[in-house]
């Protein structure tokens, strides 16, 4: 169990840590927000939301927990419209991935040992190719 000031959050599986990758919309946790609220590169801002803290206390606690990424909501701007969703793009939806995780490895010393695609939803054959190719060139081939 993790507690901060007015929360309490519990991690009921031992092995792993499934964690929100937020997209500015409402979630599984209530709203979380994006990491990149837009396209440009040099706006994306890490101290958002309570999931980097989650997985910090986490490690902290079991150093050996496997910690995997996966996105609830996807911002606006990754598509021209909601209806076109976050795979219109293949590309621009893997950087927007690979920049969460580079904050993770970058900012909070953090491994991602999984990334999924998009919960409860369906996923798309080119972004998965994508996104593999994406996250092998950035460095993080063992994801």
């Amino acid at each position: 169990q993790l507690s901060s000031p007015g929360n309490t959050y519990i991690i009921t599986c031992r092995v792993h840590a499934q964690v929100e990758i937020g997209g500015d919309s409402l979630a599984g946790c209530g709203a979380e927000s994006s990491h990149m609220h837009v396209a440009d590169e040099t706006a994306v801002d890490y101290r958002t939301g309570y999931e980097w803290w989650l997985m910090v206390e986490a490690k902290k606690r079991n150093p050996q927990i496997k910690l995997y990424g996966l996105p609830w909501s996807f911002p606006g701007w990754l598509s021209d419209s909601p209806a076109k969703g976050p795979f219109q793009y293949p590309n621009r939806t893997a950087q927007y991935i690979v920049k969460w995780l580079e904050g993770a490895r970058d900012v909070y010393n953090l491994t991602i040992d999984y990334m999924g695609i998009w919960n409860e939803r369906h996923s798309d054959p080119t972004y998965a190719i994508t996104l593999r190719a994406a996250m092998d060139k950035a460095g993080f081939k063992e994801t």
